[in-house]
């Protein structure tokens, strides 16, 4: 089995103390260059000049081509200097069942008990974590991830002028790993950050990260935007499988336990994402990590504010894991080369009332049980489909609860449409 993991950042428990070691770093001087010891040079030596030469060295590079590395350094400190007042730590202190030694990612085994026997009480242990968060509004509203103060009991928030105030939770929404928290008192000269529009950000562009990684405060780091669109396994599901966080950046940014909740900028200094967890196989960042994209922080954290929570549109099905392909059509005899198999539909929810379709009769394909009779979503409204992660992100970027949507499927060989009315993400 794979040991990757998908870590969530603020796993900051312990305290760390910084040693005097220096790992990895070769300082240059002149004599390490092998510069020759300088000496009395006998009269009227003709090689005075070049000792006289070699002992003031010309720069490696002209003021012409070092202009561009000065643009980025200036444009690096500024944005430093500009938006790292408005990035604060959050200490969180609370209790939770003990769930020591099992990873963060992965679904508990069930460990439902016997009919009639009582469940074992897990005992409530006192812990303490560590997060980031920004200022967004002039109402002293702090953005941050949901899972930095779930459970917290007592939440502190150090802003870099040294100031340490009370929060308070507005709202929060699991789904999202959003949080929204309140402070009565925000330093004076600080202002909100601002957000960017996500749906803009392209890969290869610069993304900047500010936050508290290992409990270091307001530290800056740089990279790139590695890849759109990714889609984060977030919730385990009623009925199985997980609810999963949309349209997802992924940066080579380093981010570390601590930078959870803080802000991810593009070069405008404007927020592009909110950075949530890292791909790791050691529990610390190995180049691959993950923001919740700005548009969605905007809708999630308007909605948290006014009413404590968001609803996420919701189809009420499941997809099967592999997606329709060019073999898997010949095999199957499909007149389709892509879309995606129903795997189970939720009895009640939308997509059943609308009258969609799964079985569990499987057909072995190199090995793999594709459920051949249910139905396969082909498109949801004007968009293709060619994996599940299509319709994901299309139901939390395009559309709300309430909104009728359609799907093209094909059932028996034969294309179709369902018109689905979306209801509201079940809160279990």
């Amino acid at each position: 089995m794979s040991r990757r993991t998908l870590v969530l950042l603020p796993l900051l428990m312990l305290p760390i103390i910084v040693g005097g070691i220096v790992a990895g770093i070769a300082f240059l001087t002149p004599l390490a260059l092998g510069t020759p010891a300088l000496r009395a040079p006998a009269a009227n030596n003709p090689l005075d000049a070049l000792v006289r030469d070699a002992s003031q060295p010309a720069p490696t590079l002209t003021l012409d081509q070092t202009a561009a590395f000065d643009a980025e350094d200036q444009l690096l400190t500024t944005l430093y200097e500009q938006r790292s007042p408005a990035v604060v730590a959050i200490r969180v202190q609370g209790r939770h069942p003990d769930i020591s030694g099992l990873p963060f990612n992965l679904p508990q085994p069930d460990q439902s008990p016997a009919p009639g026997d009582q469940p074992p009480e897990l005992p409530e242990l006192p812990f303490e974590a560590a997060g980031s968060g920004f200022l967004i509004d002039d109402q002293g509203h702090i953005v941050t991830n949901n899972h930095v103060v779930e459970d917290a009991t007592l939440i502190e928030i150090a802003w870099p002028s040294g100031l340490v105030v009370e929060g308070r939770v507005v709202g929060t929404d699991p789904d999202s790993d959003l949080a929204v928290l309140k402070v009565e008192r925000v330093p004076e000269g600080v202002r909100p950050l601002p957000l960017g529009d996500s749906a803009q950000v392209r890969v290869g562009q610069r993304a900047i990260a500010i936050g508290n990684p290992f409990s270091l405060n307001t530290t800056l780091t740089v990279g790139v935007v590695s890849a759109r669109g990714r889609t984060v396994a977030n919730r385990e599901a009623a009925g199985g499988g997980f609810y999963s966080i949309a349209d997802v950046i992924q940066t080579d940014a380093a981010i570390n336990p601590g930078n959870s909740g803080g802000p991810l900028f593009n070069s405008r200094g404007e927020v592009i994402g909110v950075n949530t967890a890292i791909r790791s196989e050691s529990g610390v960042f190995e180049g691959v990590g993950f923001a919740i994209p700005s548009n969605t922080v905007r809708k999630v954290v308007k909605a948290l504010i006014e009413t404590g929570r968001y609803e996420h549109p919701y189809l009420g099905i499941s997809f099967f894991s592999y997606p329709v392909t060019a073999i898997v059509a010949r095999e199957l005899k499909l007149p389709v080369d892509h879309g995606v198999f129903v795997s189970d539909v939720v009895d009640g929810g939308p997509a059943d009332r609308a009258g969609l379709r799964a079985s569990n009769k499987a057909i072995l394909i190199n090995g793999i049980g594709y459920p051949a009779e249910s139905d396969i979503v082909l498109k949801i409204d004007d968009r293709e489909v060619y994996r599940s992660d299509d319709i994901i992100d299309y139901l939390a970027t395009s559309t709300e609860v309430g909104q009728k949507v359609t799907l093209t499927i094909l059932r028996d060989g034969q294309q179709q449409t369902l018109e689905v009315t979306l209801g509201a993400r079940p809160r279990n």
